[in-house]
Formats: C-alpha cells, sequence, structure tokens
C-alpha cells in the first residue's frame, strides 16, 4: 500500500514537471514560425471583429485601378505614367519617395541619383501628369525627440528629389501602427487626414488624393 502511494505521488510529480518543461518551451516562441495565422490574429480585438460585421463590404470601385511598379527603373516607372496619361485619368498617385538614402547622393550609396537619361524619362512624365500625387515622409529630429519625448510631433520632411518632383502634390505616408519593425504585421486602427509641421498643414497621402479627384466631398 505504502508503494502504491509512493507512486502515484512520484506520477504526479512527473506529470507536473512535463507540463512546467511545456510551457516554458512555448514561451521561448519556438513554434511562431509555423503559425502566421496565430501571428495574425494575435495583434486583433474584440472591437475589430464586431466593427467588420457592422456593414456589408462595400462593391469594388472600378474608378480605382492598381498599378504594380516592381522593381522597375525611374525611367520605366515614367514610362508607365505616359502610358496612363493616355487613358486621361484624375489622378495619378506614386506611394514611393525617390530619394537617396540618407541624403548620401555619391555615386556609390545612390547611383540611381546619377542615371541621368531614366531620371530625365520620368521628370518629364511627372511634369507632363495634370494631377500627380507623391509620397513624403515626416520625420522628427533628435532635438524635438530630445525635447519633447517619442511623441506625434513632427518638424521636418523627406521629399522625392526636387528635380524629380516638379509640380507634383505631395502627402505624407506615415501611419500609426504598433509595428517596430517593417517586417511586422501592421494594424492601423488611428488615421490622420492631416498634420501639423512646423506651423504648416500637411495632408495625408490618401487625403491628397480623393481631395484632388472631388474637393467638394474631400
Amino acid at each position: 500500500m505504502r508503494k502504491f502511494w509512493l507512486h502515484c505521488f512520484l506520477n504526479t510529480l512527473f506529470t507536473f514537471g512535463i507540463l512546467a518543461g511545456l510551457s516554458g518551451i512555448t514561451q521561448l516562441n519556438m513554434f511562431n514560425a509555423f503559425d502566421p495565422l496565430g501571428k495574425a490574429l494575435g495583434d486583433m480585438e474584440l472591437f475589430d471583429i464586431a466593427f467588420s460585421q457592422l456593414r456589408e463590404d462595400p462593391p469594388i470601385d472600378t474608378n480605382i485601378v492598381i498599378v504594380n511598379i516592381g522593381y522597375l527603373s525611374r525611367g520605366d516607372i515614367g514610362r508607365q505614367i505616359m502610358t496612363l496619361n493616355q487613358f486621361k485619368p484624375k489622378v495619378i498617385a506614386l506611394d514611393i519617395i525617390f530619394a537617396c538614402d540618407g541624403g548620401l547622393r555619391d555615386s556609390i550609396n545612390c547611383p540611381q541619383a546619377y542615371d541621368t537619361l531614366n531620371n530625365m524619362i520620368f521628370a518629364s512624365a511627372v511634369q507632363g501628369t495634370q494631377t500627380m500625387v507623391l509620397a513624403e515622409k515626416l520625420w522628427q529630429s533628435r532635438a524635438l525627440i530630445k525635447k519633447y519625448g517619442d511623441v506625434s510631433i513632427y518638424d521636418s520632411i523627406e521629399h522625392t528629389d526636387a528635380e524629380l518632383r516638379g509640380n507634383a502634390y505631395e502627402g505624407f505616408v506615415n501611419l500609426e501602427t504598433d509595428a517596430e519593425h517593417q517586417e511586422d504585421l501592421k494594424v492601423c486602427r488611428t488615421y490622420n487626414p492631416k498634420l501639423n509641421v512646423s506651423g504648416t498643414d500637411e495632408l495625408a497621402f490618401s487625403t491628397m488624393i480623393a481631395m484632388l479627384y472631388d474637393s467638394q466631398k474631400t
């Protein structure tokens, strides 16, 4: 009888030991790579599910056409713009900034800045577009972050190079998400139609497009 209770006690300890070990392994996130659906749903809130059921899916707007530029050069993108202009679109918008990373304009870090022919083709296409919207990005200077901390205040703007953007309109492409890295799943629950940058109101990329398409409704 004594051995029976001893075996029960040891089996119980063994079971709890296995459970504790499994719990430790799961906390290491070893299997996250095999659970993309779980990672995607992990950022969902009950509010998201409820809100998605408030209305039926709207019909597809055939007035909007998305064109994939892939890894085309600036010249090839310019040729695409010229082709699109043949159909007289109300607005053409490019969600990309044509500039050198970090402001480094040497031939090693930014060879595209020295590709004169492709730059001329792109600039000509932009100049020949009646209503063109290019992306811009709002930034915080180190002095601003040091003074106010990590807040939604901006004091500088990254533009497409001046020789390329011509008279195009611009809209900022910043989105408020909880993602810490570019590769992370991004859920945007806040939309700012405009932000003030050093005393000047800057419109969001989508706001600028909508305003140029129909200023009376925007």
